[in-house]
C-alpha cells in the first residue's frame, strides 16, 4: 500500500511538471509567435492588395522582409518543439563519448553566412583530442544558440570566442563576446520563462525568443548548469561544464 501511495505521489508530481510545462509552452507560442506571424500577415497582404502601386524594387524588399520573418518562425518552431520535448523528457538521445572540437565546428559551419554578414570574427581554442560525455545533438544546439546570440549582440569588427578548458574530472566551455553585455537587472531573470524579454540586436536583429531556455535545459539534461556573466558595454561569457569521457569508466556501455 505504502508503494502504491508512492507511486502515485510521483505520477501526481510528474503529471504536474508535465502541465507546468504545457503552460509555458502555450505562453512561449503566444508571446513569441503573434507579433512575427502578424507580420508576416501584413506584409503578404500589402503585397496582393497593392501589387499595382509597388514597384518590383518594393516588392522585391517585401518579399525579402516576410522570407526573414519566415525564417525566424521555423528557426523558433525548431527551438521551441526541441525545448518541450527536452522539458517532458522525450527526445530519446544517450549521453555518448562526443568531440568537443568536432561538434564547435559542425555548430561554427552553419553559422559561417551569419558572421560573415555581420564582420564578426569567431576565435576557436578547443583541444582537439577532448572527449566529453555527452548529447551531441543537445550540445550541438547549445552552441549553435549561444553563438548565434552573441553574433546579435556583437558590433561588426568585434571578435567571439569559443573556449574548452581543463577543469579536471570536466570540461568547461565557454562562449564570450566583445557585445554591447547585459544589463544588472536583466541577469537576474535571463532564464526565467516567465519574465523574459527579446532583445533588439546591435543591427536590430530579432530573436526567436526561446533559445536560452533550451539551452538552459538542454546543459542540465546533461548534468551540467548554465552560467552567465556580462558587463555593460564590454561583453558577455556563457560557460557550462560537461564530464570528460573516460575509456575506463566501467559503468559506460
Amino acid at each position: 500500500l505504502k508503494n502504491a501511495r508512492d507511486n502515485l505521489r510521483h505520477a501526481n508530481a510528474e503529471l504536474s511538471r508535465v502541465i507546468e510545462t504545457q503552460q509555458r509552452f502555450l505562453s512561449i507560442l503566444s508571446h513569441d509567435v503573434r507579433a512575427p506571424m502578424a507580420g508576416l500577415n501584413n506584409i503578404l497582404i500589402d503585397c496582393i492588395e497593392n501589387e499595382d502601386i509597388f514597384s518590383k524594387e518594393d516588392l522585391l524588399e517585401m518579399v525579402h522582409a516576410a522570407a526573414d520573418s519566415s525564417k525566424r518562425l521555423v528557426s523558433f518552431f525548431e527551438d521551441a518543439l526541441v525545448w518541450a520535448r527536452t522539458e517532458v523528457g522525450g527526445d530519446g538521445e544517450n549521453e555518448q563519448p562526443t568531440s568537443l572540437s568536432d561538434v564547435v565546428e559542425s555548430a561554427m559551419s552553419l553559422l559561417v553566412p551569419l558572421f560573415k554578414n555581420k564582420g564578426v570574427e569567431l576565435v576557436q581554442d578547443t583541444p582537439a583530442g577532448g572527449t566529453a560525455l555527452a548529447l551531441p545533438n543537445a550540445l550541438s544546439t547549445v552552441l549553435r544558440n549561444l553563438l548565434s546570440n552573441a553574433v546579435k549582440f556583437s558590433e561588426p569588427g568585434s571578435r567571439i570566442f569559443v573556449t574548452g578548458s581543463d577543469q579536471g574530472n570536466r570540461w568547461e566551455i565557454s562562449v564570450r563576446d566583445e557585445g554591447v553585455g547585459i544589463r544588472p537587472e536583466q541577469l537576474e531573470t535571463l532564464f526565467d520563462p516567465e519574465t523574459r524579454q527579446t532583445t533588439l540586436g546591435t543591427e536590430k536583429e530579432k530573436g526567436a525568443g526561446v533559445g536560452l531556455l533550451l539551452c538552459k535545459s538542454l546543459v542540465e539534461r546533461m548534468g551540467g548548469e548554465l552560467r552567465v556573466e556580462s558587463e555593460l558595454g564590454r561583453g558577455t561569457r556563457f560557460y557550462f561544464s560537461l564530464p570528460k569521457f573516460d575509456e575506463d569508466w566501467s559503468n559506460y556501455e
